[in-house]
């Protein structure tokens, strides 16, 4: 029967059963008839596909209606074969236990024949598939993976070779039939859409054929032990392995179905409500199931009742800390293409200290919950305020951006907490030579223990090397930079920018741009709530800082810093991973090499 044949039989059982009748004849006089008044809905003007009502025929697309064939056609067949090979997995069990069965009843009614089966075949099959175990003498015993890991109970050639023929199935099931169509799928409009969907529900059905064998091979009233002769080690051994099995398609299937969300909604950081909630339920639920784990045993409280204070602990501090710090209203502005200002009003007993962080709850509608660690820079000679410089990523930081970018001038006033102060005080004064390495957003923490440094010590050198995109990056931190200008002669900075471009001149540093060039290096539109011009206008601010165009040899001047100082180095990063993974490996390999002590700390706040 063709598609179109079968198309016809399924229209008319449809309607037959809503009580309308139709034969194949008046069927396609229907179909001839309307194709005398097909419309091309591309070519009727002012048309609203959710408003207007059309009751002509429509044309579509011939290659477009073959691709929707196909894009159902292989939907429907993706359930098909999920269900015949779910099939097919428990009918491999069914497969062996009917070996097994034949087996041992073979040796029940038939013991004399059974007994004359001592030729080499025979002999070769028990010797060297049925008795031995699956590699060594190791059955019984505890097998120990690289001599320290007990891996547990090792299953016998006989079971291994069951195990291996079925995870060999489930991998060959998993993967047949899933195919994407060429052209493009209408139902699954992406690639990747496509690709989860079919692995998503391939997944899942297995992982459901599979689910009744975990339960039914774990238990001790299992009938089929005596139907098949196979003990229960052997059962215990298949379930265990099955078990691992459906834990594997079940993680699976939901990951193929996050991707879907992910990709439809974009929840990676609903993900990350979803994980603290998780996390927070679980803490719960496991020192629950540990006390009523110990119960009966009358002992082992102690621990238990030692994290359960740890825990409470942590959580009652966290809350203190947030209603000691109150909830005022925070000036929040964006400060350029992915950076927004927080200047938030703190209460007098308040201290912060450098490389202080605190994690930040902004008080609007959605993802108040959320909490992220930024660290602080204490305002110029304002004792009132502390400033946040928060580099927008996803969740909170998007969602109050976006917030943001529809407010007058970029900037509102958000009811604001902060859990905190967190983190210590890097031991940097003790060093006589202090390297501060940031990169992009990462310059809070180096800059406020430069600024520290400059404050508190004489007789130092102190060096900040800060790395950016683009020289209008410099504009959301110039008020910092220029501040620690008023200590030029105790700390150096260097400024590196990655795309080059012209570099502004202020004066002594030596550059040949013109001063406004900050602001024009970039064809891109980008948020200047301030005027930089007035700002950079101001060039004997930053006259004190050596500007250079390209990236930074970290490797070249770590050694260069190492040579020339007279005692102990300390070299502080902060900034993205890749160049604090690569400040830290050279600084392990120039410590091994060199005579003076060399300290390495990290300032980069994850989370």
């Amino acid at each position: 029967m063709s598609i179109k044949d079968k198309l016809e039989k399924y229209v008319i059982k449809t309607c037959a059963a809503q009580n309308v009748s139709y034969t194949n004849e008046e069927l396609q006089a229907a179909y001839r008839n309307a194709t005398h008044y097909l419309v091309d809905m591309t070519e009727v003007e002012n048309y609203n596909v959710s408003e207007d009502y059309f009751y002509s025929p429509i044309y579509h697309d011939p290659k477009y209606v073959k691709r929707s064939f196909e894009s159902y056609k292989v939907l429907y067949d993706n359930n098909y074969y999920s269900w015949l090979y779910g099939i097919g997995s428990v009918a491999y069990w069914a497969g062996v236990l009917a070996l097994c069965s034949i087996f041992h009843w073979s040796k029940v009614l038939f013991p004399n024949f059974v007994a004359r089966c001592t030729g080499p075949i025979s002999r070769a099959w028990r010797a060297t598939v049925v008795i031995p175990a699956a590699l060594d003498r190791n059955h019984l015993g505890s097998k120990y993976l690289f001599g320290k890991f007990d891996i547990g109970l090792v299953p016998t050639r006989f079971e291994s070779l069951v195990i291996l023929g079925f995870y060999a199935i489930e991998l060959a099931i998993n993967v047949a039939h899933i195919y994407p169509i060429s052209g493009g799928n209408t139902i699954r409009t992406t690639r990747a859409l496509e690709i989860y969907d079919l692995i998503g529900i391939r997944s899942g059905v297995l992982a459901v054929w599979i689910f009744p064998l975990v339960m039914l091979f774990a238990g001790r009233n299992n009938f089929l032990i005596s139907i098949t002769g196979i003990n229960q080690a052997s059962f215990s051994a298949y379930h265990r392995w099955i078990a691992r099995a459906f834990t594997i398609l079940a993680f699976i299937h939901s990951w193929a179905f996050m991707g879907m969300e992910i990709i439809y909604h974009d929840v990676k950081l609903a993900g990350y409500a979803f994980i603290a909630l998780v996390h927070f339920i679980f803490g719960i639920f496991c020192l629950t199931g540990l006390w009523l784990h110990c119960w009966k045993l009358r002992s082992y409280h102690e621990w238990e009742f030692c994290a359960a204070a740890i825990w409470c602990f942590d959580r009652f501090v966290r809350i203190v800390r947030c209603l000691a710090f109150g909830v005022p209203k925070g000036n929040c502005r964006i400060i350029g293409e992915d950076t927004i200002k927080v200047i938030l009003p703190k209460p007098k007993y308040w201290k912060a200290f450098p490389g202080a962080f605190c994690y930040i709850y902004f008080f609007r509608p959605a993802r108040w919950w959320e909490s992220h660690p930024f660290t602080i820079v204490e305002s110029d000679g304002d004792e009132q305020n502390i400033i946040f410089y928060i580099k927008v990523k996803e969740g909170i930081t998007l969602y109050i951006y976006n917030y943001l970018m529809k407010q007058p001038d970029h900037s509102a006033n958000i009811r604001v907490t902060v859990e905190g102060p967190y983190g210590r005080q890097q031991p940097t004064r003790k060093y006589s030579k202090v390297l501060l390495i940031a990169g992009g957003n990462g310059i809070p923490g180096p800059y406020t223990h430069a600024l520290d440094l400059v404050s508190h010590t004489l007789n130092k050198q102190i060096r900040l090397y800060w790395t950016i995109r683009e020289w209008k990056n410099l504009e959301w931190f110039y008020d910092e930079l220029a501040k620690l200008g008023h200590y030029k002669d105790k700390c150096e900075v260097y400024i590196y920018c990655t795309r080059g471009g012209d570099m502004p001149n202020f004066g002594s540093s030596g550059c040949s741009s013109e001063a406004g060039s900050i602001s024009k290096t970039s064809k891109e539109k980008t948020i200047m709530p301030m005027n930089t011009q007035q700002k950079i206008s101001n060039v004997e601010a930053l006259s004190y800082i050596r500007f250079e165009n390209g990236r930074p040899d970290l490797k070249h001047i770590l050694g260069e810093e190492i040579e020339t100082a007279a005692g102990s180095i300390a070299v502080m990063s902060c900034g993205h991973p890749k160049m604090c993974d690569e400040l830290r490996s050279n600084v392990a390999r120039m410590t091994l090499k060199s005579d003076k002590r060399i300290d390495y700390f990290e300032e980069n706040q994850l989370w």
